[in-house]
């Protein structure tokens, strides 16, 4: 059951940063978000912080006008953070897109 949304920390085209306390002192956890993150297509620096709980993602900005991308983007997120609700940021992606 999602408990809590990601919060967006901050956005510039190009760069996102997202809250996401499971991150936070948890470095084995962090590194595995990093490696799954760094795999999808368009996605060019991942940075999970298990100091702050932060996740920094640095992508192509032509990437989240490609539908499969985000949708990729979101489930992989789903995946490893089952406990949130991706919604506000399936919301903000969508508006991305248009």
């Amino acid at each position: 059951m999602s408990t809590e949304s990601v919060k967006i920390l901050s956005y510039i085209p190009g760069r996102v940063r997202l809250r996401l306390d499971e991150i936070k002192g948890q470095p084995e956890f962090a590194a595995q978000v990093e490696q799954r993150i760094a795999e999808i297509p368009g996605i060019k620096a991942v940075e999970a912080k298990s100091d702050t709980g932060s996740l920094l993602l640095k992508y192509e900005r032509k990437a989240l006008k490609d539908p499969a991308t985000v949708q990729t983007m979101l489930g992989t997120l789903e995946e490893l953070f089952p406990h949130r609700d991706i919604g506000k940021l399936r919301g903000w992606l969508e508006k991305k897109q248009a």
